[in-house]
């Protein structure tokens, strides 16, 4: 999984909503066409991203990532929901080992 692909997530479901309102309000056929080619390249990635997490070993590194990747926490707030006692770091190296960057 790409990093920086992962991290978008969250501006890919913001495209993903304002591209369904516009196709929603569009009237012209061609411009309804490049809007649901690109809406439908979003919510390949979408998809993609969630596999790539949900398919993740170990629930503790799935959490870790969903929390930071998916829905873009602090480390601080990430590490706080994810263990009782996991300090920022510890879940920055959970994150990183998950995503296969140590």
């Amino acid at each position: 999984m790409n990093r920086m692909l992962l991290e978008a997530y969250p501006l890919i479901l913001a495209e993903i909503r304002e591209l369904e309102e516009r196709l929603q309000k569009s009237s012209n056929r061609p411009a309804a066409a490049g809007l649901r080619q690109r809406l439908d390249a979003l919510q390949a990635a979408r998809e993609q991203i969630e596999g790539f997490v949900a398919g993740l070993p170990g629930f503790r590194a799935r959490r870790i990532v969903r929390l930071k990747a998916l829905e873009g926490l602090s480390w601080s707030e990430v590490a706080r929901r994810a263990g009782t006692d996991m300090s920022s770091e510890a879940a920055r190296s959970i994150y990183r080992r998950a995503l296969g960057l140590i």
